[in-house]
């Protein structure tokens, strides 16, 4: 029984691991093209997918995958260290899917909202990160999982920030 469940264990971290680095691709892809873009243009104002404008395929992306982060820790609501922290997590948690869809939002009015939200959005990351290990338990290799992936979601905001503020 012991090896049965040390197996799943195994296996859900094994594909923890393969999800988090497809996720990691849109970041790394649209935050490649503006880099891209900036670097042979100047500028980012013409940076699109489709006709799309890449940052704002990079902040809806972002802000969707903010929110779903928060949504996975209202399920580990059994690994709270507290009872009390858990109420505190749960309202922490959706206020930030709501700046997240707010964000969307705003991004679109102007560029000093499109700076400001993806700055916004990178902090969130990396603050969602230390509120992850803090408030929960989770193993070690979980924890080396997260920061690196949060790590390079971080690099990928301060990649596209720095184009913006750059144009």
């Amino acid at each position: 029984m012991e090896a049965l469940i040390k197996t799943r264990v195994e296996n859900t971290i094994l594909t923890t691991i393969i999800l988090g680095c497809f996720g990691l691709i849109p970041f790394l892809a649209s935050s490649a093209l503006i880099l891209s873009d900036f670097i042979h243009f100047g500028h980012v104002a013409s940076s699109n997918v489709f006709g799309i404008y890449t940052p704002l395929i990079f902040v809806s992306y972002s802000a969707i995958i903010l929110s779903f982060l928060c949504g996975t820790l209202w399920g580990s609501r059994d690994q709270m260290r507290l009872l009390k922290q858990e109420t505190t997590l749960l309202l922490f948690t959706n206020l930030i899917a709501v700046i997240a869809w707010f964000l969307i939002l705003a991004v679109q009015i102007s560029n000093t909202l499109l700076v400001m939200g993806v700055f916004l959005l990178g902090v969130s990351f990396v603050v969602l990160f230390f509120v992850e290990i803090t408030f929960t338990l989770m193993n070690h290799k979980y924890k080396v999982l997260r920061f690196l992936l949060t790590a390079a979601v971080f690099l990928s905001h301060v990649i596209v920030l720095f184009c913006l503020v750059g144009s």
